[in-house]
């Protein structure tokens, strides 16, 4: 079973409007924010799930998850912010992601974002990485929204980085540790440098279409 995970309901609003919903599934959480749908697209079933904001809703949740169902491909998408200066709604595809709220260069031998007994980085799958052609990336997480300060510790010690979000990171690293396929398309919806001069429901509209159009191009792929 394949599962599309979001933070958010309203990252995925748009898009279930072009899948058949087949069950809205009860989960044991005592919140409003997190849920679970088994949804149909062409004939072929799978998982949307909604985790909730933040590292430890995204762990929690996931963890859940393939806890109850035999989950072989996670699939992260949603809106996250650009390094410089991008159009908004650009799919930016992520090879590989890390913290960046993590710092325990106070020991030796520790870089920014790296926790004791684990990579740096956490991989994605590179099948599907090759097979949609968008631009290429690595995505940093931390439980905050990311200031112009961040950016610049980010660009100082992460090359590829170019995305920030506030999940992707935990799902990657809880689908590595259960060796599950994982891959994320993260889409632009604002600019550290502030070079995006849109409206917030503009710019909405337009991440939002986005994450339909690449999510229907990966359902083609895989399903």
């Amino acid at each position: 079973m394949k599962l599309f995970i979001f933070a958010e309901s309203q990252e995925s609003e748009k898009l279930l409007k072009h899948l058949e919903i087949i069950e809205n599934i009860k989960l044991p959480f005592k919140n409003n924010y997190q849920s679970l749908l088994k949804c149909s697209y062409n004939g072929k079933s799978f998982l949307v799930g909604h985790s909730g904001v933040g590292k430890s809703n995204a762990a929690q949740f996931l963890s859940y998850v393939i806890s109850q169902y035999k989950i072989n491909h996670i699939i992260n998408c949603g809106p996250a912010a650009y390094l410089n200066k991008k159009d908004i709604g650009t799919p930016i595809n992520i090879i590989k992601s890390h913290y960046y709220d993590v710092d325990l260069t106070a020991l030796p031998n520790y870089t920014i974002g790296k926790l004791p007994d684990l990579d740096l980085y956490f991989g994605c799958d590179k099948n599907l990485l090759h097979k949609l052609n968008y631009e290429i990336a690595a995505c940093a997480s931390a439980d905050k929204f990311a200031s112009e300060n961040d950016g610049k510790l980010i660009a100082q010690n992460f090359e590829l980085t170019k995305v920030i979000d506030m999940e992707c990171a935990s799902y990657n690293q809880v689908a590595n540790n259960y060796g599950i396929l994982f891959n994320s398309v993260k889409v632009v919806s604002d600019c550290l440098d502030n070079s995006n001069n849109l409206e917030y429901r503009e710019s909405k509209k337009i991440w939002e279409e986005a994450i339909v159009n690449v999510i229907l191009k990966i359902l083609k792929e895989i399903l």
